[in-house]
């Protein structure tokens, strides 16, 4: 059976963890490497102060793309690169993400079309309290707010 036609806390119970532990070359870990790069990152920072450290979230890079891919490829790019390069670069991915986000199946955790947003709560919510994945995701969501005030 397809992951779309078990009910919808199973299915996302199931996608849950296999995003937490699967293989595919698309998502390996990709749940539990976040919040793992974040702790190896303020490891990092504490032993190499003096560097920069540059952390954005996904709502603000979403909510105004062209501006803050400019800011990281500023921010990782050298100060001797060209602008109009980095202004180029930044234009791809805008434009790239414009089309996957046109073109590409939505998630149902995203709701729309697919559920409501008050169902979608609940289902996030209940996912929180499940007692073998909710303690994982409750840490993970504590580290990465807390990167995202500091």
């Amino acid at each position: 059976p397809l992951l779309l036609d078990l009910p919808k806390f199973d299915g996302l119970r199931l996608s849950t963890a296999s995003f937490m532990t699967a293989r595919d070359k698309r998502a390996s870990a990709d749940l539990l490497r976040m919040p793992n790069n974040i702790l190896r990152l303020e490891e990092w920072s504490q032993k190499n102060r003096g560097n920069n450290l540059l952390t954005r979230s996904m709502g603000q890079i979403h909510s105004n793309m062209k501006n803050t891919t400019m800011e990281i490829l500023e921010f990782i790019l050298s100060d001797d690169d060209d602008k109009s390069t980095i202004h180029d670069i930044s234009q791809s991915m805008v434009e790239e993400y414009s089309t996957a986000t046109t073109t590409g199946r939505k998630h149902i955790t995203q709701g729309g079309k697919y559920i409501s947003e008050t169902e979608r709560q609940s289902l996030l919510e209940n996912l929180s309290k499940d007692d073998t994945l909710g303690p994982i995701l409750i840490r993970m969501k504590a580290i990465v707010e807390k990167a995202l005030i500091e």
